[in-house]
């Protein structure tokens, strides 16, 4: 027999205090407890100790996330892990409990309000650049941002390879690929297949050193590339991962008409992002289309606007995979070339 809901005031009272959860997980993971406590069991005093605080307000701080499943009280003042604990080790979700309640991350998403009046990123907002240029002065922030996209990635990333053949392929060129992670694992798979990095100038000394670490120097490189106006050509397939979602629509038939230049005839556009569904089920990316409009003004987008937008963008033969709740893979060829392709946006 199933439980009753609560009633709509209890659940939205849950809402309004998702922070009572969210903000202790955050404390708990500044402090490491998950990591102090892969050695085993330990009496509050010792992590108190270990962690600079106070015992009984770290109990009461571990007694609530014990409440909820997260971390386990055995006996009196002693705390194990749980396996909800155990996701906040280094590594894990450490960085990502770490960044969605960091100081900057809670300033840009105090703007909301007004981002929603008048179309500003709440980042830009609250701290008066782009995302991308208050990170390069800002390097620890930038570290936990990176870390918390890497661990996020990893998953899309394996996602993707046990969906995708990419033996089909002679040579992939990732456009907006990071630091080349995820062509760096499809490469390791499949030994016959070559490819590129097309990436900012300032990333092409890491990516390289990347590459090598890896030993993949022979079959794979990197380029400079600003992706809305050139991708480089020579790729049986262009590979966007997690690339539009950062952009406006103007600016991602920018990126999509780059692509159609750069790919031959027969070639092959792929895309991994989410994709919204329709109606009122829930959805990560619902939610995550909040996250990049407040972070930098992108957008996540349903499955009739990213067929709308390659169309626009040059592409026909358009085939949408859905993966998992968070991913799907888009597939597309180039279509011929017209006036209206290339026409501005």
């Amino acid at each position: 027999m199933t439980a009753p809901s609560p009633p709509p005031d209890a659940q939205m009272m849950q809402f309004i205090l998702g922070k009572w959860i969210s903000r202790p997980v955050h404390t708990a993971a500044e402090l490491r407890i998950a990591d102090l406590l892969i050695e085993g069991p330990q009496h509050v005093n010792t992590l108190a100790e270990r962690t600079g605080t106070k015992p009984e307000l770290l109990c009461r701080l571990l007694r609530a996330l014990a409440s909820v499943g997260i971390f386990r009280e055995t006996e009196d003042g002693i705390f194990e892990q749980t396996p909800l604990s155990e996701s906040l080790q280094e590594g894990c979700l450490r960085s990502a409990a770490m960044m969605f309640h960091a100081t900057w991350h809670d300033a840009a998403w105090a703007h909301l309000t007004e981002t929603l009046r008048s179309g500003t990123p709440g980042f830009e907002l609250a701290h008066g650049a782009d995302a991308f240029d208050w990170f390069a002065t800002h390097p620890n922030d930038a570290k936990l941002f990176n870390q918390t996209n890497a661990m996020q990635s990893l998953r899309v990333q394996s996602a993707l390879l046990d969906q995708v053949d990419f033996s089909r392929f002679e040579h992939v060129i990732d456009a907006g690929g990071g630091l080349g992670d995820l062509l760096i694992r499809i490469l390791r798979r499949y030994p016959s297949l070559h490819g590129t990095v097309a990436e900012r100038e300032d990333l092409l000394p890491e990516i390289k050193a990347n590459i090598a670490r890896h030993d993949l120097s022979d079959r794979m490189d990197a380029v400079a590339c600003d992706i809305l106006t050139a991708v480089p050509p020579g790729g049986d397939a262009i590979m966007l991962s997690h690339v539009l979602h950062d952009w406006s629509d103007d600016d991602c038939l920018r990126i999509l008409r780059s692509c159609r230049t750069a790919l031959a005839e027969q070639g092959i556009l792929m895309i991994a992002e989410a994709v919204i569904p329709p109606g009122n089920d829930f959805s990560p990316a619902k939610l995550l289309d909040l996250e990049v409009l407040v972070m930098g003004g992108g957008k996540e987008r349903s499955e009739q606007e990213f067929r709308r937008l390659l169309a626009q963008g040059g592409f026909r033969d358009i085939a949408i995979t859905s993966i998992s709740p968070e991913l799907a893979v888009i597939e597309a060829r180039p279509s011929a070339v017209s006036e209206d392709t290339h026409s501005a946006p």
